[in-house]
């Protein structure tokens, strides 16, 4: 009770546009806020820092203090949990990102698996098709009902696993 979840999730389409996309639900996992932002071109893991930063600078705005944040971005998760990111080529905004976590009373960040971050997928990829800037929803677009509901009852998704050809 009075913890908020934010999920985050960054894309990059073939030709090199990046998006991210994030959601704010509350302990029933109902929709409080959600967001996608058109970043510009760049790599993924940029997305996914970006993500981040916006939803934190959203949960901020919503004035929450108690946060669980939830990324599928293992690398994301382990940079921010490293002492020094400052000669990283990203270090601005994950200095950034640590400077607005430090400011709830509560933050614990995690790494989940793509199936348990599909609301925030779904608005990452979508992002990358409007333009530039930040669009934030106070209600959940059409484009991910959905999942939201199925995320709200408990729906299992099978884990996606990829076989590589070896020999």
């Amino acid at each position: 009770m009075g913890c908020f979840k934010l999920n985050v999730d960054g894309s990059r389409s073939s030709n090199g546009l990046i998006g991210a996309g994030g959601v704010i639900r509350n302990s029933n996992g109902e929709w409080i806020s959600g967001f996608m932002v058109n970043i510009g071109t760049g790599e993924v893991l940029q997305a996914e820092a970006w993500g981040l930063f916006h939803g934190l600078q959203l949960a901020i705005a919503l004035h929450i203090n108690k946060l669980d944040v939830d990324s599928d971005s293992a690398n994301l998760v382990t940079l921010l949990n490293s002492e020094n990111v400052d000669l990283h080529p990203l270090g601005t905004v994950l200095l950034n990102c640590k400077m607005l976590m430090s400011q709830f009373d509560i933050l614990n960040l995690k790494h989940i698996h793509r199936e348990g971050n599909v609301v925030a997928d779904i608005l990452a990829k979508e992002s990358v098709q409007h333009a530039s800037g930040i669009c934030t929803y106070q209600s959940p677009p059409s484009l991910v009902v959905e999942a939201l509901l199925d995320d709200i009852l408990g729906v299992s998704r099978p884990r996606q696993v990829c076989k590589s050809h070896l020999g």
